[in-house]
């Protein structure tokens, strides 16, 4: 199959009836206008992330979870789109990073599309996300284990711009590395995919900072506001 002909396959929600499972969405910023330190507007960010948690291997009130090989994995997709101003580009030394850092510690950490995975021609950088991953869940009110295969598939094109992801303390990190100088006017999608892994229940509700800010890429420098949006996620399931 060619890139063009790629589908985008989201296969992330169990069948009715399954325990210990939700997917919760959050608009973590809407047209926000993304200021530099000098206070000039250089994109507008429209950010948004639909949540998926499943606990696998034991019920989350077990007292015996992790020892039982308990696991909570939150699975995040993100959609978006980043927009120049029509008045304002953007330097190629500028990089525009996203963050995700959660309250607690992480068994394991996963981000996606991964830095230089892009298939690249001329100015065009093509990334694909193809995750799967089958998890034991639960149903019949926590009596019965099933095997759920998710999975989730999409890809995106970036000019003159590349995609980063990798895992950082506590949580993971994705950017748009610019290459070559951004013209005003310029809009990029924002797709990617992350899977944080916990293991101690006794952790919830769980804290998710959604971060974002502009950073200066030859002076290793952060070169505008923070912004910040925190997300809880419990383990109340309806």
């Amino acid at each position: 199959m060619s890139f063009n002909d790629f589908e985008q396959v989201v296969r992330l929600m169990p069948p009715p009836g399954t325990n210990y499972f939700k997917r919760q969405s959050e608009t973590i910023f809407d047209n926000l206008k993304y200021q530099n330190l000098y206070g000039t507007w250089v994109s507008t960010l429209n950010w948004r992330c639909d949540i998926y948690v499943f606990v696998s291997g034991a019920a989350p009130d077990d007292p015996r979870f992790r020892e039982k090989g308990g696991v909570i994995t939150v699975m995040i997709v993100h959609q978006g789109l980043l927009e120049m101003p029509p008045t304002q580009g953007t330097s190629e030394r500028t990089d525009f990073v996203q963050k995700v850092l959660a309250s607690t510690s992480l068994s394991s950490i996963k981000q996606f599309p991964t830095t230089n995975s892009a298939a690249q021609s001329g100015d065009n950088y093509q990334y694909t996300i193809n995750y799967q991953e089958s998890i034991p869940l639960f149903k019949n009110h926590g009596n019965e284990v099933f095997m759920f295969d998710a999975a989730y598939k999409d890809n995106s094109t970036l000019v003159k711009t590349k995609q980063t992801g990798s895992e950082v303390t506590n949580g993971v990190q994705f950017a748009l590395q610019y290459q070559k100088r951004v013209e005003p006017s310029t809009s990029y999608p924002l797709v990617a995919f992350s899977v944080l892994k916990f293991v101690n229940p006794a952790a919830f509700p769980v804290t998710l900072d959604f971060q974002s800010y502009e950073w200066i890429r030859p002076r290793q420098e952060v070169y505008s506001e923070v912004y910040s949006k925190k997300v809880t996620v419990d383990l109340y399931f309806s």
